[in-house]
């Protein structure tokens, strides 16, 4: 490689100038309690997904034939959300 003098050069190298954005430093409180906002928020999400796959797994509100020409809708969890009095229905076929 050959070497070129900086006066031979073609095209001077050119910078972008941005102004720095000054550091505001943020007390130890107000991290943890936005670290712990942040895992909150994951968990509830992480629930609401797993309440969502069991009662997918288990049947929930599918429909049950018996032999006996009846039939009932599967039970979805946790109970205070769904009542027993509003998800179970049975019937004959």
């Amino acid at each position: 490689m050959t070497y070129i003098s900086p006066n031979l050069r073609p095209h001077r190298r050119r910078t972008i100038r941005v102004e720095a954005v000054p550091y505001i430093p943020t007390s130890l409180g107000a991290r943890l309690l936005k670290v712990f906002g942040y895992m909150t928020v994951g968990a509830m999400a992480y629930g609401v997904v797993l309440l969502i796959l069991f009662n997918l797994v288990t049947g929930c509100g599918e429909a049950t034939y018996y032999a006996n020409g009846t039939w009932m809708t599967g039970t979805c969890h946790p109970a205070f959300l769904f009542p027993d009095h509003v998800q179970s229905v049975r019937g004959t076929w």
